[in-house]
């Protein structure tokens, strides 16, 4: 299971988002990710929109996960995907509107993000040893709150790491999985800093050859990472910086030969 690589889209969150139906339509046949005919998909979503009682709220986090949702219900099933999020009124109003299938969504909690994770993977080798020619896709979205090295997810606990998922948990989290494709969007504020090596500034972009960042994530697979990461525009202040944050981080690579 050598010779992986990695391929990245510095653009594709924003190009995905706004393929997707509106959250106000019913589920359309739209341009989604390319996937191999044939191929499964497994995908695990998130959209956060509370600032945790030190950032402002957002407002439309969970409808970005919704429509994620449905260019994955595109490629899938529903028992193959994860929705994460807590869906506002007018969201609600405008599905029920539609009369469109609403989704069955969870609280964004860190416990129950890992144990479906484990559950996922679980499934994808179950896949492999069933139909071993047959490929599996991995899809880790994220729409939210982004600090330096995390994202917020609810409250839980009483600790930071209790409520926030790390750049180290994400490679934990992946670090053994068994799809053939791993892809990870992150729409968040600061969320180059989840990938670059440690103790790096919260603007640095690690390139294709820094090998910190790629032996920090080239898991027991041999992949090979290749960066992107949206900068941060300038801002006067802290606050002003938090408002003019330019998010859009994506990952994708093999991890099977």
């Amino acid at each position: 299971m050598s010779g992986a690589r990695l391929l990245v889209g510095p653009a594709l969150v924003a190009l995905l988002l706004a393929a997707a139906p509106p959250a106000r339509a019913a589920p359309a046949s739209r341009a989604a990710p390319k996937v191999p005919p044939g191929a499964d998909v497994f995908a695990i979503i998130v959209g956060h929109n509370d600032g945790g009682g030190v950032l402002p709220d957002l407002k439309y986090a969970d409808d970005d996960a919704l429509r994620f949702y449905r260019l994955m219900r595109q490629l899938t099933t529903r028992e193959q995907i994860a929705l994460f999020t807590e869906l506002d009124v007018d969201t609600w109003r405008q599905i029920q509107a539609s009369g469109e299938e609403a989704p069955l969504a969870l609280p964004p909690l860190k416990g129950r993000i890992n144990e479906v994770f484990a559950l996922f993977k679980r499934r994808i080798a179950e896949r492999h040893q069933k139909h071993p020619g047959r490929k599996v896709h991995f899809f880790f979205f994220y729409s939210g709150h982004g600090e330096r090295g995390y994202f917020l997810l609810k409250k839980s606990g009483t600790r930071l790491t209790d409520s926030v998922y790390t750049g180290a948990d994400l490679q934990r989290a992946f670090a053994d999985s068994p799809a053939d494709v791993n892809q990870i969007f992150i729409d968040a504020c600061k969320s180059q800093s989840l990938f670059t090596a440690k103790g790096a500034a919260d603007d640095d972009e690690l390139g294709p050859t820094s090998a910190g960042s790629s032996t920090r994530w080239s898991g027991r697979r041999g992949a090979t990472p290749t960066w992107a990461s949206s900068r941060r525009r300038r801002a006067s202040s802290p606050r002003a910086r938090r408002a003019t944050c330019a998010p859009a981080t994506s990952r994708t690579w093999s991890s099977r030969g």
